[in-house]
């Protein structure tokens, strides 16, 4: 080979190696950005999750106060919410038990009432912790 053609291929080596390391630089960033946005993404449901649980318990023991009186549409509203945005099949029914403890309250099964609220509770508090 003579000595002219050693700086081109040299030269045409550093262009791939340049346009190799640019392409796997970008591939890189690209992958970073996605999980990235997959956390963010995770973190706005997750934050919308809690303010949708915390607005049910309210709604939820409002009208457990006002026990005898028609369901209010926010509380039935409010499990609405929580029907929608569960993350898992056993929250929804959760959800659905305590609604049904408050619309038929009894006086005398307030057991049943705090037993409905205290496991609704525990799992949207285990659902908010694995999506962590």
């Amino acid at each position: 080979m003579g000595e002219r053609w050693i700086p081109v291929l040299a030269a045409a080596l550093g262009l791939i190696g340049g346009v190799a390391g640019a392409v796997a630089g970008g591939y890189i960033a690209n992958q970073g950005q996605e999980q990235r946005f997959e956390e963010e993404r995770a973190a706005r449901i997750r934050d919308l999750r809690i303010d949708t649980y915390v607005r049910f318990l309210r709604a939820i023991e409002d009208e457990h106060s006002n026990a005898g009186d028609m369901p209010d549409a926010l509380f039935l509203a409010a499990h609405a919410e929580v029907a929608l945005l569960a993350g898992g099949a056993e929250l929804r029914r959760a959800a659905a038990a305590l609604t049904d403890e408050v619309v038929n309250y009894d006086p005398e099964q307030e057991q049943e009432y705090t037993q409905a609220r205290d496991s609704f509770i525990e799992l949207a508090h285990a659902e908010i912790e694995a999506s962590t």
